[in-house]
């Protein structure tokens, strides 16, 4: 007896191929992860909590929660090559 397929395994989408969008709409975020609102992790998640609530948040994943968990405190790793004599 034959089987229907009710899967389509040619237009299955896997994890890689997923575009994720970053949230832009924050203009200030330059240096964030350096600053003293970057390390308020509760203070992001309430700014974006005020996001979802009032529909400004456009996207998968807030920008501003991306960078800070992301861990990047080293002002050094964006040194210009010339700016390391």
């Amino acid at each position: 007896m034959d089987t229907k397929h009710t899967h389509d395994a040619s237009r299955s989408i896997t994890p890689f191929e997923r575009i994720i969008r970053f949230c832009l709409n924050c203009d200030d975020m330059e240096d964030l992860a350096l600053s003293d609102e970057g390390q308020d992790i509760d203070g992001l998640y309430e700014r974006f909590a005020n996001c979802l609530e009032s529909g400004n948040f456009q996207g998968d994943v807030c920008s501003r929660l991306f960078i800070v968990k992301d861990g990047i405190v080293d002002a050094d790793l964006f040194m210009d090559e010339d700016d390391e004599d």
